[in-house]
């Protein structure tokens, strides 16, 4: 991170500023030292795959080969990853990329089953996505609420739960868990059954879908009905809300786990959309934003907005221009479109956007408030 170094004509005032610089520059050496999304950022890059023995290495290659799509799957975000031919070049020999792995059993559905558990090496994984132009999804992910409705052929229909549908949810979690999208389901108590009634997530009602996720803060929902027929069969329909967005997904012949694992799919791909960055951009690439923040309020906030932007996945680099009062105005220099680091800035809510973004000669400027977390 680069600081321009600012002129004063009062000299205590300088002195002042220059200590408060040098504890900044020790606090922010201290949290760059730390692996970015440290806690997301390991599982990311780890996969458990079903196997049947501990000695037969052909095994093994199979399943590191299983493993790393899976990650790569939940890296970017995209099934089209897999079809990368610089993708399958490396595929045929995944063992370069493993870190270590180990064999644990668990019980499944009441037997006793063998799992392999594999971490990639992270930097190698992201060197492979750089190579093949596939940009990264961060783990700094929106969580998605889930709602669903299902109705049998001669019963009404009713809310899902996990006590009366735990295989569908099942499904649903694990399949989230391999696309690396966090999920939540909705808590059904009284609040939420005012909010929102069976026949309006059937009708796939988004003013009432968003409506009843403003009390979880969820900008990404997915609403899902399944009708079960006495043959078997499962007719099923899913409608994905991000913001403005509103992509629909339906399904007369698959399999109900296919479904829901196709669903899952589409809400993943919408926000990979979003909020994927490449992992070098060239020149042209690089969006510069000058930020005017507000809100600023004393040295802990000063070094918590600086760690915070930096850390940001799309944000290539930062500097501070000048910082007066409460306010401080920042440079930004983001790994792709402006669109993307404004989607970014919005996902934690850290900062509150406070105009739109203006064009001067050729850089945009936006105005924030910094929401501190005291």
């Amino acid at each position: 991170m680069n600081l321009t170094v600012l002129t004063f004509s009062n000299r205590s005032l300088q002195t002042r500023i220059v200590r408060f610089c040098a504890q900044l520059f020790c606090l922010c050496l201290a949290w760059l030292s730390q692996p970015l999304f440290a806690a997301d950022a390991a599982a990311m890059y780890q996969s458990e795959v079903q196997v049947r023995s501990r000695d037969d290495a052909a095994e093994r290659n199979r399943a590191f080969t299983s493993g790393l799509e899976e990650v790569l799957l939940k890296l970017s975000g995209r099934a089209d990853t897999l079809e990368n031919p610089i993708v399958r070049r490396q595929i045929q020999n995944t063992q370069s990329l493993v870190e270590g792995w180990a064999y644990q059993t668990r019980v499944v559905e009441g037997s006793e089953q063998l799992f392999l558990q594999i971490t990639y090496f992270q930097p190698e994984v992201q060197r492979l996505l750089e190579s093949a132009g596939i940009p990264l999804w961060p783990a700094n992910r929106p969580e998605t609420l889930v709602w669903v409705v299902t109705q049998a052929e001669l019963g009404e229909r009713n809310f899902a739960e996990v006590q009366s549908e735990p295989k569908a949810f099942e499904q649903l979690q694990s399949a989230a868990e391999r696309r690396g999208l966090p999920i939540r389901f909705p808590l059904l108590d009284l609040e939420d059954l005012r909010n929102l009634d069976p026949e309006q997530v059937w009708a796939m009602d988004e003013m009432a879908l968003r409506t009843a996720a403003q009390r979880y803060g969820s900008e990404s929902i997915l609403a899902v009905r399944l009708f079960r027929t006495l043959a078997g069969e499962t007719y099923a329909k899913a409608r994905y809300l991000f913001r403005d967005r509103s992509l629909d997904l339906e399904s007369f012949e698959d399999p109900e786990a296919s479904f829901l694992e196709s669903a899952i799919a589409l809400a993943a791909e919408e926000l990979a959309a979003t909020f994927a960055v490449r992992l070098s951009a060239s020149t042209s690439d690089v969006a510069a934003v000058t930020l005017h923040v507000s809100g600023v309020r004393g040295l802990n906030d000063y070094a918590e907005l600086l760690r915070y932007i930096d850390e940001l996945a799309v944000v290539n680099s930062v500097q501070v221009l000048a910082a007066e009062g409460e306010d401080l105005t920042l440079q930004v220099r983001a790994g792709g479109q402006l669109r993307q680091l404004l989607e970014t800035l919005a996902l934690e809510r850290r900062l509150s956007q406070q105009s739109e973004p203006e064009r001067v000669g050729q850089e945009f400027t936006v105005r924030y408030l910094w929401q501190s977390e005291r």
